[in-house]
């Protein structure tokens, strides 16, 4: 079934592009919107057999303006807005699939747009609600700027548009970046005031090599560009970069230095920073930046700025391996190593494998070092907290702690016996405390070990019969076993000693213990 999507196009001369992009779009949307600007070839024909609405419009040197007009004649609730070099490939359209449903019509989500020949990308406006109030700006690279009370960009990084720009004939390419350039410096002329022109004058500069003039455009938008946003964060950036890709290492530090200090949750400038670090042979600093780096690669991207092939993980990984190395740190020098040449499965098996080996020597902060580095979001923030406090005596917090540790890595999809025998052996050991009890009639429970359940949670309540989270337990666990006159006593009990949380849990279990069968 098609999403109820209008997808927009603004094409000129697009027979060689034009219809693997309509290919890739077949049954995603409920109207295709076509708006040709004065092809001379058959681009119009193309468009019309493969199913488009199409409407011819004047071309006036300003992309906003026809975009604006293929959004005056959508009629769907939603707006994919697409170039004719652009391929929603399979992934794409599953994720769009399962986002637009339920998408927040307040939001307009920004994309990848993926260049596959260099490994790079920016970030797009593609899909927007259908709005009259929402206007494109600006005569080439137009944004879709939240303007109207109210909207709001969301990054979606998940969602990766492929762009076939470098598939274009060179001719084609080379006219087109020229006649950009031009529409560019057209816009500065229309707005002196708007400096985002310059920072896309100095991305094409830096795309073609051109790394003097890439820079000095870049240095030109600092000046323009008030303090803390994005734009300067980016013209920051691209001035290192072409220092950094002219090999002018000192200068790309004293750029990328600079930038930090300003905007400190960029990967890419940590990378840059770190890498030309590393060039220069300061390797403590490029140990610091790189690893800062591999840390913020894996979190959710807030600031759509565009990613490089130099900054990819697999490179971060080999470079941040080398700095290790140049410092006789061997060990996570080798783990490095590793994980840049491996898949992702290779990647899991590795890692467990190695956190294992630092747990099981109670090598805290080297495991430390890994979860924070390398391990899911969701598993290192928790083993993270959970490492910081292995430290002092060998107090039963230590063993609970651990073993959680333990539960917590296997969400690397490994199993393994430690968390149990960690809590055996504080039981043993710390006969008084109910703790590593309640802690092992919990493990039961989620194996489904009934009887398990109830001898462990029974000797919990010996102990500490105040505990209304291991009442409610083991009423449960006496259901499964077949005694409801025991789970009836245990909710009952629960809800006479447990806080509130616990005796909301005891009420609604004594609800479904009297509801008939």
């Amino acid at each position: 079934m098609s999403l109820p999507l209008s997808i927009c196009l603004i094409v000129r001369d697009e027979v060689d592009m034009l219809p693997r992009c309509l290919e890739s779009l077949r049954g995603l949307g409920t109207e295709l919107i076509v708006i040709d600007t004065g092809s001379t070839d058959q681009t119009s024909e193309i468009a019309t057999r493969l199913g488009a609405q199409v409407t011819h419009a004047a071309w006036e040197h300003d992309f906003a303006t026809v975009r604006n007009k293929a959004v005056s004649l959508a009629t769907q609730p939603w707006i994919l807005m697409l170039d004719a070099d652009e391929i929603v490939d399979e992934l794409a359209g599953q994720a769009l699939r399962a986002l637009v449903p339920t998408a927040d019509p307040h939001a307009i989500y920004l994309f990848q747009c993926f260049d596959a020949s260099s490994a790079s990308w920016t970030y797009k406006p593609y899909l927007f609600a259908n709005d009259a109030r929402l206007q494109f700006k600006g005569r080439v690279f137009a944004d879709l700027l939240p303007t109207v009370p109210g909207y709001r960009q969301e990054v979606l990084d998940a969602i990766r548009i492929q762009h076939r720009f470098q598939e274009r004939p060179a001719a084609k390419r080379e006219n087109l970046r020229t006649y950009f350039i031009d529409l560019l410096r057209r816009r500065l002329e229309d707005d002196p005031a708007d400096a985002s022109p310059m920072l896309h004058l100095s991305r094409m500069h830096l795309d073609a090599g051109e790394y003097a003039e890439s820079l000095a455009m870049a240095e030109q938008a600092v000046e323009e560009l008030p303090d803390g946003t994005d734009l300067r964060l980016m013209a920051y950036f691209y001035g290192a970069l072409a220092n950094y890709r002219k090999k002018a290492w000192e200068d790309a530090c004293e750029h990328a230095r600079t930038a930090v200090a300003l905007y400190r949750d960029y990967t890419e400038l940590h990378a840059l920073l770190g890498l030309a670090n590393l060039a220069l042979g300061e390797l403590a600093q490029a140990e610091e930046s790189l690893a800062t780096a591999v840390y913020l690669a894996r979190r959710p991207v807030q600031v759509p700025l565009p990613g490089f092939a130099e900054f990819r993980p697999p490179v971060l990984l080999e470079a941040l391996g080398r700095a290790f190395e140049g410092q006789g740190k061997l060990q996570p020098a080798s783990i490095c190593r590793k994980l840049s040449n491996a898949n992702p499965a290779e990647a899991t098996n590795l890692l467990f494998h190695e956190l294992t080996g630092m747990l099981r020597h109670k090598q805290w902060s080297s495991a430390l070092w890994l979860v924070t580095l390398f391990l899911p979001v969701e598993i290192s923030d928790a083993a993270g907290g959970l490492l910081r406090s292995l430290e002092g005596p060998y107090a039963v917090e230590r063993f609970l702690a651990e073993a959680e540790l333990w539960s917590t890595v296997q969400g690397l999809g490994k199993t393994s016996p430690m968390p149990r025998r960690l809590l055996i052996y504080a039981a043993q050991h710390f006969p008084l405390d109910a703790r590593p009890l309640q802690r092992l009639g919990q493990i039961a429970l989620n194996e489904e070990n009934w009887n398990e359940a109830v001898d462990f949670l029974n000797q919990a309540l010996h102990l500490d019969g105040r505990s209304g989270w291991s009442w409610n337990a083991l009423g449960i666990a006496s259901i499964m076993v077949g005694d409801q006159g025991k789970a009836r006593t245990c909710f009952e009990t629960a809800l006479q000693v447990g806080n509130p949380q616990e005796a909301e849990g005891a009420h609604k279990n004594l609800a479904k213990l009297t509801q008939p069968v």
